[in-house]
């Protein structure tokens, strides 16, 4: 079922969009498991996050007429991406915590 922005009003709900939810929420988890290497209490982040997204992209306003289904599985994959770099970035200043907390002791 593919659903289009004009169907769809601003404030995010309405009968077609929680249909599609109903419908492709057990796709996007099994997307999402894949995606975190089969860890489940990261999928469910990951398509929470995703939700997220897309709905501040309904509620913002798209430019153009998109495809819901595809804009969900491109948010899961930036949802990913976020994900990823955040804990690059955790670890990073773990490591350079360790590494120089010597220096700073009294």
């Amino acid at each position: 079922m593919t659903i289009y922005f004009n169907n769809i009003k601003k404030d995010g709900f309405s009968a077609e969009l929680e249909a599609f939810w109903r419908d492709n929420l057990g796709r996007l988890k099994g997307r999402a498991r894949n995606l975190s290497n089969g860890c489940h209490e990261k999928a469910d982040d990951l398509v929470s996050d995703a939700i997220v997204k897309v709905l501040m992209h309904i509620k913002i306003g798209p430019k153009s007429d998109c495809n819901i289904e595809a804009l969900a599985f491109l948010a899961l994959r930036h949802a990913t991406f976020d994900r990823s770099r955040q804990e690059h970035r955790r670890r990073n200043v773990q490591w350079h915590s360790r590494k120089y907390s010597h220096k700073f002791c009294g």
